[in-house]
């Protein structure tokens, strides 16, 4: 293929520029609440939610002994607590930013239900704390169900299916 057989096309300038703006209709976001808030989770999910951010624990205190290993450091059971400690550290960072950003903890996330609204940045600490108690607790405050939830409560906010 030579250069004089393509053909090229002219790019309009306003590519990037819609041709009309949407339509907000106040009704449609109305009803796309109340279809979020009326889809809750079942009990297993918020189980599930709870287990999962105690995987995610488990999972970065596992990758840093397992990083002090590769670094040739010797691990001894003095270790331990510091190691559970940084991981912490780090599941509360990834935990505190998914609830800003996504609307759920790592547990939350991978159990595929989120905060039917965004979660108040005053908030943030109580969700973390709420978050990091039911992992810890393996679940078991979860069977409440979605209504009466701690993490609800903590959020202010109803949960409901990703």
């Amino acid at each position: 293929m030579t250069p004089e057989d393509m053909q090229f096309t002219e790019i309009p300038k306003d590519w990037d520029c819609l041709d009309d703006p949407p339509a907000s209709d106040t009704a449609d976001t109305t009803e796309d609440s109340s279809a979020i808030e009326s889809q809750e989770p079942p009990l297993l999910l918020m189980v599930a939610a709870a287990w999962g951010d105690l995987v995610c624990l488990l999972g970065m205190s596992a990758g840093l002994l397992l990083a002090l290993v590769v670094c040739g450091y010797q691990v001894s059971v003095a270790g331990f607590p510091w190691m559970l400690a940084v991981a912490a550290l780090w599941w509360g960072a990834s935990c505190a930013v998914l609830v800003l950003v996504k609307r759920c903890t790592p547990g939350m996330l991978l159990a595929g239900i989120a905060f039917a609204h965004q979660v108040a940045p005053q908030r943030l600490l109580k969700v973390v704390g709420t978050a990091a108690l039911l992992a810890l607790l393996a679940g078991i405050p979860a069977i409440l169900g979605p209504r009466a939830s701690l993490l609800r409560l903590a959020s202010g906010q109803s949960i409901a299916l990703a």
